[in-house]
């Protein structure tokens, strides 16, 4: 298995279901040697519902905010970072998309 001392993932768990999200998360911190950053979009349901009438199912999106607290800091690990803040506004809904920041390190 091949390591890296920085994993980063932005924008990409809304695309995952729950349990790939939590699969994913896993192996980015068995593969990590120093840190694991991400960015998390925090979808409203406006914001999925449209994607789903826009899109159809073959493009679900989700909002993971209780599944990546339900994660939580994995042993040996630290957090360092969790910030929410405005990351764009989507004018197809006429709201502005929020994202968390979160960032691990090796403790």
């Amino acid at each position: 298995m091949t390591d890296f001392d920085h994993v980063v993932c932005f924008a990409a768990f809304q695309f995952l279901d729950p349990v790939h999200l939590t699969a994913c998360l896993a192996r980015m911190f068995m593969v990590a040697r120093k840190s694991v950053t991400a960015i998390h979009e925090d979808l409203s349901d406006t914001y999925i519902e449209n994607m789903k009438k826009r899109n159809g199912e073959l493009c679900t999106n989700f909002n993971h905010i209780s599944t990546l607290e339900e994660f939580g800091v994995p042993k040996g690990w630290k957090q360092v970072l969790m910030k929410h803040f405005p990351l764009y506004d989507n004018p197809n809904i006429g709201e502005v998309v929020y994202g968390f920041a979160i960032r691990f390190e090796r403790a």
